[in-house]
């Protein structure tokens, strides 16, 4: 998921309210598969520091995410 922000570990949230609050989500993806992503950030996130992350559970917990920094 994409997140507007570092959210930390959301875990006992349903997986469809963590759905709500992404600006974008990929599904399941497998050990050595890959799946692409075209996503164009509103300005309204310009300086903003989204976090990409996996919420399935102790992915977050185990490092499973990244933020960005979006300058204008």
């Amino acid at each position: 998921m994409i997140m507007p922000k570092a959210e930390g570990n959301m875990s006992g949230m349903a997986m469809g309210n963590m759905d709500k609050m992404a600006l974008a989500a990929v599904d399941n993806i497998s050990p050595g598969e890959t799946k692409m992503l075209d996503y164009t950030f509103p300005a309204s996130t310009a300086n903003s520091q989204p976090e990409f992350a996996c919420y399935l559970p102790g992915h977050y917990e185990a490092g499973m995410k990244q933020e960005a920094h979006i300058t204008s």
